[in-house]
């Protein structure tokens, strides 16, 4: 009988529809990030070494030394940061790594440079009192998307 009620009342077409349209809000997201990340990292190449972090942009080589670096701020969601596997979006991925230089200038690293940034930049023995967490939750003031770029606006 509950089976027949619930047939009835086209009850399983709302929950369809629901999650239809939570799909397609995450999906939109998730190939917006996958846009804007690739976009403005497609010819982006980094690399880190002990006292030396590599960065070339288009044919153009950049090093800077250890010494030159004042902070790294790394943009992740919670999940990153203590190395789960299990995400609630399916954006959580997306995350990106802000130099600050003594000079002023500012390098963006995305997770489409280096699918593995955290244990990059951790690598890295020297930087222990530069390297400082920028956690995005869901319950962190709402900003949840990581994108340097999408964050200017």
């Amino acid at each position: 009988m509950a089976l027949v009620f619930f047939y009835k009342t086209n009850y399983v077409q709302h929950v369809l529809l629901i999650f239809a349209f939570y799909f397609s809000i995450q999906l939109t997201i998730t190939l917006l990030l996958l846009a804007d990340f690739y976009i403005k990292t497609k010819n982006t190449v980094v690399q880190f070494s002990k006292n030396k972090l590599n960065y070339q942009i288009n044919d153009v080589r950049y090093s800077f030394e250890i010494e030159e670096i004042e902070t790294i701020i790394i943009h992740c969601a919670p999940s990153i940061k203590r190395n789960s596997r299990v995400i609630f979006f399916p954006f959580e991925p997306f995350h990106y790594i802000l130099i600050n230089l003594n000079n002023g200038q500012k390098v963006y690293i995305t997770s489409l440079s280096d699918s593995n940034l955290n244990s990059s930049i951790k690598s890295i023995s020297i930087l222990k009192g530069k390297i400082f967490y920028l956690k995005r939750g869901f319950f962190n003031n709402g900003a949840w998307i990581n994108s340097p770029f999408l964050d200017a606006l």
